[in-house]
């Protein structure tokens, strides 16, 4: 059995994934695990929430020390007073444009 994904890093580089295996399952999993080679890799479901997701951007952004830590801080400080109290709850898989709006 053959996977394919098309997967974003949070740096924005996009790529093509592609593994085979005995069965659709190992084959998923195996593009899994090529999604955490060479770092850090968020582990989202459509049950996570955007807290969940900001929490793990955060992170990331923190790991790979592209931006100034005071700069982080700042994104931190935005997060939870702009977009934690009106959507921190709200599941990935429930996000609409409507809802955004």
């Amino acid at each position: 059995m053959t996977a394919e994904a098309r997967w974003r890093s949070w740096s924005g580089v996009k790529k093509r994934l592609r593994a085979s295996a005995a069965t659709e399952e190992l084959a998923r999993a195996k593009i899994v695990a090529k999604t955490l080679e060479g770092g850090h890799a968020m582990q989202l479901t459509k049950a996570s929430t955007i807290d969940d997701l900001a929490t793990e951007w955060i992170e990331t952004i923190r790991i790979e020390g592209r931006r100034r830590e005071a700069t982080i801080e700042a994104y931190e400080r935005d997060i939870r007073s702009l977009i934690f109290p009106a959507l921190g709850g709200v599941r990935l898989g429930e996000i609409s444009s409507p809802l955004l709006e």
